[in-house]
């Protein structure tokens, strides 16, 4: 099946509301992941009717379309070429706070400082063992 990359990124910028709501974008393995300004200005049904997307979800502050393998780093590459830029490491940590509270924020800092420290901890008591 022969898609075309370029319409379909087109397509998704469309969807989302047009560049002036894309912060910015970067993938995965099979999800186009965008940091988007508003919301309420994506038209998900519109964006199911594009070809090759196989769902969407907005998750971690970031809206994300599923193509699959493969099909997303050709659809990530025509729509930087769009003039998107790339999501930094800042930008991303930002967005999964978004919209969250205190107490959430709080938890969600615990949870990234301590989680990369469980496997040295696990390692050290199966050698106290």
């Amino acid at each position: 099946m022969g898609y075309n990359y370029k319409q379909i990124a087109e397509s998704v910028v469309k969807c989302i509301g047009g560049q002036k709501n894309i912060k910015s974008v970067q993938h995965c393995a099979t999800r186009l992941r965008l940091i988007v300004v508003d919301k309420e200005k994506i038209d998900e049904k519109g964006m199911g009717d594009i070809e090759g997307v196989k769902g969407t979800f907005f998750t971690a502050g970031q809206f994300q379309i599923i193509f699959g393998t493969g099909h997303v780093n050709r659809v990530y590459e025509e729509v930087t070429k769009l003039g998107i830029n790339e999501t930094t490491e800042s930008e991303a940590k930002e967005a999964k706070m978004d919209g969250k509270n205190r107490l959430q924020k709080a938890i969600r800092t615990f949870g990234d400082v301590f989680v990369p420290v469980i496997p040295a901890l696990v390692a050290t008591g199966l050698f106290l063992v």
